[in-house]
């Protein structure tokens, strides 16, 4: 699988949640991905949360992961927005991406703003085509209009879950959303709607045929 993957989070933890399962599936197909955090701590885990990041992209796959950022997060409204497109623009026009993975405008700030950024700085049709897909969490999710396009995931979500679990300063226990009970029950809900074991859902905001 000759696939270049990006993966746009708001936050160091998001990727492992909204895609992880995905991105270890194709990596083990050939892919290439990379990730990009927009906000990493708040001054007072900045290390920790960066060494977590970087032991989930290990397990995950990631050739690299950037952080843009520091000491945002929860304050990314705080950086004009016309800076975050600009960095996102230079990144996601470095390189020809056959797949962009960015999170749905969920309730947080942080992840509205990455969204809204994302859309801006991919410029849809102005551009080269480019799969774009909305990842979820496993908090509860918004009505998204549209098609829905799923991956089966069954022989990685235990690298997924084992991403997840890196991110010991965040995760917490069931029945939080955040924990692995509840990625774990999202990945068997969405699998039960294709019939496979697991499964992670997008919301498809573009993608190009061959």
């Amino acid at each position: 699988m000759d696939r270049n993957i990006l993966v746009i989070a708001p936050h160091a933890d998001d990727e492992a949640f909204g895609c992880g399962g995905t991105v270890a599936k194709w990596v083990d197909m050939g892919a290439r991905a990379e990730l990009v955090v927009m906000a990493v701590g708040m001054g007072v885990q900045d290390e920790t949360r960066l060494i977590e990041c970087a032991a989930a992209s290990m397990v995950l796959g990631f050739k690299s992961a950037t952080h843009l950022f520091p000491k945002k997060e929860a304050r990314l409204d705080t950086v004009p927005m016309r800076k975050i497109v600009t960095k996102l623009d230079r990144i996601i026009h470095s390189d020809t991406y056959d797949y962009v993975f960015i999170p749905y405008p969920s309730h947080h700030k942080d992840h509205k703003i990455t969204h809204e950024a994302s859309i801006a700085a991919l410029r849809l049709g102005a551009h080269y085509p480019t799969n774009v897909l909305m990842y979820e969490y496993t908090y509860p999710d918004y009505n998204i209009s549209g098609g829905k396009f799923y991956v089966d995931i069954s022989g990685t979500i235990d690298r997924k879950l084992k991403a997840i679990a890196t991110y010991e300063s965040w995760v917490r226990e069931a029945p939080h959303p955040a924990s692995l009970d509840a990625a774990m029950t999202v990945a068997r809900m969405r699998g039960l709607a294709i019939q496979v074991d697991c499964a992670e859902m997008f919301h498809v905001v573009q993608m190009i045929g061959d």
